[in-house]
């Protein structure tokens, strides 16, 4: 006679066989059941990939826009000194007329 997990004695080939089908029909279930998880799962990672590769395409978009960035502020930074070089000169300019203007009322006033 045999015992099953059931603890039930086994004496026909019927009551085994029932058993057999039983215990199939739980692995079945449980194969589905695992076969569900895995299908979630990847979808899961579907998901995330295609979360990462919009991130690349971001951090791609966001890299080129630094680069335009970055050259044009090279060519603010070219035209300030420019400017500033002109300001400066002007600056001397009226420095220096200032000075001749302050000379000429002092020869004025003699």
């Amino acid at each position: 006679m045999l015992y099953m997990a059931r603890k039930e004695k086994v004496d026909t080939i019927e009551k085994l066989a029932a058993l057999m089908v039983e215990s199939f029909e739980n692995v079945e279930q449980r194969l589905d059941i695992q076969n569900q998880r895995s299908e979630r799962s990847g979808e899961r990672l579907d998901r995330i990939e295609k979360r990462l590769e919009n991130i690349e395409v971001d951090a791609r978009d966001t890299k080129e826009r630094l680069r335009h960035i970055e050259g044009d502020t090279g060519e603010i930074k070219d035209e300030l000194r420019a400017v500033a070089r002109a300001v400066d000169k002007d600056a001397v300019t009226v420095i220096r007329h200032d000075k001749w203007l302050k000379r000429l009322e002092r020869a004025v006033k003699r």
